[in-house]
């Protein structure tokens, strides 16, 4: 096995696992974020105000946040092949069901049912790559994974523009057959995935013997250089790990604004160009979404490359908080909003390889999972808080409030990634990628 060309082995792995989780994960930031293409219209039909619609988006999280360890449980009990392709089915349903909202009430009720079904996928296909993929692969393999948001991002929004203009099949609003539309398709896959998806290499058929032994041997040794390091620990101790906290509260307070941006840009970028048809705003998030696939695939590499995280997480974030500031700029500069929207789409995923890399690397190996699904849960937490009081801000100071009020979340964020020591808790990384044995950082 020292001689196995374990490159080879891992993209062929890259090739037969991603597909299937990257297209899931492609219809998720679809499902998640069609709200917000939806509302260019839906809102002003159902008598939705801006408060209205913060409510609207902030129940989604809250169902998120109460089904999401449980559901994670389930998953290490039962496996993923069972969870996951549920989930998936569940909330294409979900989607499926606001097609027939009639009020606020219903529109809440299904947005509900929606976060209910969501809560368990992002963490779930997180700790199942972790029992495919050893340490050193996984910047880059959770980085292609979640490159699919961005992928969702750059052809989500024409067509969910297109549609919320120009379908209005038996004079029914183009927002609902977005809704009814992209609800069949992730329920499609969810019914191919109970097929395809397997638990672990061993279930795997197109694995030869000798690459299941070798991932097998790589996962074995991760897991006995931490066993190794670190002491065995309890549930008890993994949620009082000051480091877990420490990760939860970088990805709250980074999704207040990543996620609330995320659904609200539309409503943002008409409130600056009224003039922009949701066709047209459809467009304008294109090329943005564009960079961001390619920045955000590049960090990951470069992250793994030189086995760095921290700045590799900080400085998108620091430059995510800079293009904020610049969309705001009371200045009549068409090349101007361009550019900060093309940097918003460079740092605005990019960070989401290295960070996801790094539970694995700073914490217990038995209480990943959890410890995954504790962080997710604090995403939740920001995404409440984030849409609710972008709501409010809308309201009361119009978007020039809103932007500003992104962009100090986003300094914060990156000011706290500055302080996680990363020398300390993870030694063996720092020696598994650095060829002269010392930690990247020294």
């Amino acid at each position: 096995m020292e001689t196995f060309d374990r490159k080879k082995l891992y993209n062929k792995l890259i090739r037969f696992i991603i597909p299937l989780p990257f297209l899931l994960y492609f219809f998720n930031g679809l499902d998640r974020t069609n709200i917000g293409y939806a509302a260019l219209t839906m809102n002003k039909e159902l008598g939705i105000s801006s408060v209205d619609f913060g409510i609207v988006t902030s129940v989604f999280f809250i169902t998120y946040l109460i089904f999401q360890v449980p559901t994670n449980m389930l998953l290490e009990r039962i496996g993923a092949r069972k969870v996951i392709p549920t989930i998936v089915i569940g909330w294409g349903l979900a989607t499926l069901l606001t097609f027939f909202a009639q009020n606020l009430t219903q529109l809440i009720v299904f947005r509900v049912l929606l976060g209910m079904f969501e809560s368990g996928f992002f963490v779930g296909i997180i700790y199942w790559l972790t029992l495919w993929f050893p340490r050193s692969e996984r910047g880059r393999v959770t980085a292609i994974f979640t490159l699919s948001l961005s992928v969702a991002n750059i052809i989500g929004p024409p067509v969910a523009g297109y549609i919320i203009q120009y379908i209005n099949f038996g004079g029914i609003s183009g927002w609902r057959w977005l809704f009814i539309i992209e609800g069949i398709l992730p329920m499609i896959l969810g019914v191919i995935a109970w097929f395809v998806m397997r638990d672990n290499p061993d279930q795997a058929k197109w694995l030869s013997v000798e690459e299941k032994n070798v991932i097998r041997a790589d996962l074995e040794e991760e897991k006995a250089n931490n066993l190794a390091n670190k002491e065995p620990v309890s549930w008890k101790k993994t949620v009082t790990n000051a480091t877990l906290w420490k990760l939860a509260a970088i990805y709250g307070i980074i999704n207040v604004a990543v996620q609330a941006a995320s659904i609200w840009m539309p409503t943002l970028i008409k409130d600056i160009a009224a003039f922009l048809s949701p066709s047209l705003i459809g467009f304008v998030m294109v090329l943005p979404m564009i960079i961001s696939v390619i920045c955000m695939y590049w960090v990951g590499k470069h992250s793994d490359k030189i086995g760095e995280r921290k700045w590799h997480i900080a400085l998108p974030m620091f430059v995510l908080a800079f293009s904020f500031l610049l969309i705001c700029l009371p200045v009549n500069s068409l090349a101007l909003k361009m550019l900060a929207l093309m940097l918003f789409g460079a740092s605005v995923m990019s960070y989401y390889g290295p960070f996801w890399a790094l539970p694995s690397e700073l914490l217990s190996v038995e209480g990943v999972a959890i410890s995954i699904a504790v962080i997710n849960c604090c995403n939740a937490i920001g995404s409440i808080c984030g849409n609710m009081l972008t709501g409010i801000l809308m309201g009361r100071f119009g978007s020039t409030g809103v932007f500003v009020f992104f962009s100090i979340i986003a300094a914060v964020a990156g000011l706290i990634v500055l302080t996680l020591d990363l020398k300390k808790h993870s030694p063996e990384f720092s020696k598994q990628l650095s060829p002269n044995g010392l930690s990247p950082e020294q």
